[in-house]
């Protein structure tokens, strides 16, 4: 158990708002304590900079180590206790607080395990007679230590797993103790999987990390929700189709970042986010990796926050819902039952002529954006008498939807519009611009609609309550204004692989 590295010159941690620094006669470089290191242990000094390891070489009793550990209240280093004989913590029952050193390439050997201390924080394993940890439900540490208490095969962990807070943010690596968190606060790993109950409801939240194809995951597969936030991180999972009966998610957020191998989700089941201000974080996977369109559709359904999404929109013709997805290059070979579109929609005069408009009747969902500009005899927008969303994952993009130009239109009603446009933008955005005929006819008539749609609408180049009307001579509609020209697009588009 050699350490490969002793010491960090990290030196100084925060506790909310004090920062607190080691004097270099409270350092502590021997890692492993027992009777030969311990004379040199600061034993004065209530904040210590170091890590401290009790392993089966710690050659003092309980008693021995209160005396030297009686003034200890912040550690600024991680902790670790494995095959000890200690019964319980209480040696340490000064302490308050320990932070992970800042410190990524100090490692030690772990039996048949490499552990990195920055992201150990505090390891408590085989040790077969620990009975007691109530001491640790005092201690607090920096949000990035995991906490890893296992395989202590006297320590009924239940009592605190239930009374340390998910709300702290520590991350609680539990498992083969005489009793775990059972579906609270799951942390999932290759390591923990055998002893992962078959949960249909995870209180807490979860966390996912360092799995691979060839692990297990049948226990998974009845997972229909997590209270709680959800993270998935360093797996080299392909896909996480061992969450396809996954239903909903209660929580802050979802992150799903760092595993290179992943090219898409595959959760059929997945049609519920709680509450409205949800946060979607899904970054740093495989340069490939898709959304389903279902799954898009549940982040715009729940108006989450997408702080960051690195994704395409994944092909498919057939949804779980057996929902028919289209994406077409031209009207013409749209048909006539699509339910849900991939790509970007425009209705332009060609649509208008060949009288293809009817193929948009049933279409509820436009995964892309839609414009409708320089069209000549539209009066209205009956065409898309279905349409409930516009969504999209592209960033720095126009508006979603757009209205633009057309010489006869007068009505925009969309009866099933009832949310708003959905983008990583996340700006609502409506914009209504150049029509020859006036769509609203006063501010009120303008606020109406944008108070049905959610969204915000920008009205011939101001907002709703400063609008400027066709044939106003002090407000002049110009060609100037035009987001989209003449040759930017054809009738129809659907570019599925950008969406």
């Amino acid at each position: 158990m050699n350490p490969i590295s002793y010491s960090c010159l990290l030196l100084t941690y925060i506790i909310p708002s004090v920062i607190l620094q080691c004097e270099p006669a409270c350092e502590f470089k021997h890692i492993f304590v027992s009777s030969d290191t311990i004379e040199v242990y600061p034993s004065s000094c209530e904040t210590v900079c170091g890590d401290l390891v009790f392993d089966a070489n710690t050659d003092l009793s309980e008693s021995e180590l209160t005396e030297y550990f009686r003034n200890l209240k912040f550690l600024n280093g991680s902790l670790r206790v494995e095959m000890t004989n200690f019964k319980s913590l209480d040696f340490l029952s000064s302490l308050e607080y320990f932070q992970c050193p800042d410190c990524k390439f100090r490692k030690y050997k772990s039996s048949d395990r490499h552990f990195n201390l920055f992201s150990v924080g505090m390891l408590i394993t085989r040790n077969s007679k620990l009975t007691n940890l109530d001491v640790v439900e005092n201690w607090k540490t920096d949000t990035r230590c995991v906490w890893h208490i296992q395989e202590n095969v006297k320590l009924n962990a239940e009592k605190l797993c239930r009374n340390i807070s998910s709300s702290r943010g520590y991350e609680l690596d539990f498992y083969g103790n005489l009793k775990d968190c059972g579906c609270h606060l799951v942390h999932i790993d290759s390591f923990s999987i055998p002893y992962y109950p078959k949960c249909t409801s995870v209180t807490g939240g979860l966390r996912f990390t360092n799995i691979n194809n060839n692990t297990k995951m049948g226990a998974v597969n009845f997972l229909k929700t997590v209270d709680g936030p959800m993270e998935i991180y360093d797996t080299l999972m392909t896909n996480l189709s061992c969450f396809r009966n996954l239903e909903t998610i209660h929580g802050g957020f979802l992150k799903i970042h760092d595993n290179p191998n992943l090219n898409y989700l595959n959760w059929g089941g997945f049609t519920k986010i709680v509450p409205d201000n949800f946060t979607v974080q899904i970054s740093n996977n495989h340069p490939e990796f898709c959304l389903f369109a279902r799954e898009l559709q549940t982040f715009a359904e729940a108006n989450a926050n997408i702080s960051e999404v690195d994704a395409k929109i994944c092909h498919e013709i057939l949804r779980r819902d057996m929902e028919i997805t289209c994406d077409t290059n031209t009207f013409d070979l749209l048909p006539g039952n699509c339910i849900h579109i991939l790509g970007d929609v425009i209705v332009h005069s060609e649509a208008e002529n060949t009288n293809m408009l009817w193929k948009l009747e049933t279409v509820t969902n436009i995964f892309g954006s839609l414009t409708i500009q320089k069209t000549e005899n539209i009066t209205n927008l009956k065409f898309l008498k279905s349409l409930e969303r516009i969504a999209r994952l592209k960033k720095d993009h126009p508006p979603l939807l757009r209205i633009l130009f057309n010489k006869s239109l007068k009505n925009i009603s969309l009866p099933n519009m009832k949310n708003p446009p959905y983008s990583p933008k996340h700006d609502r955005l409506i914009e209504i611009s150049g029509n020859s005929l006036e769509i609203f006819k006063t501010p009120d008539d303008c606020v109406s609609f944008q108070n049905f749609t959610k969204s915000v609408v920008l009205y011939n180049g101001r907002n709703c309550n400063r609008p400027r009307f066709p044939g106003n001579s002090e407000n002049p509609i110009s060609a100037e204004n035009e987001i989209i020209s003449k040759n930017d697009f054809t009738s129809f588009t659907a570019i599925p692989s950008i969406v």
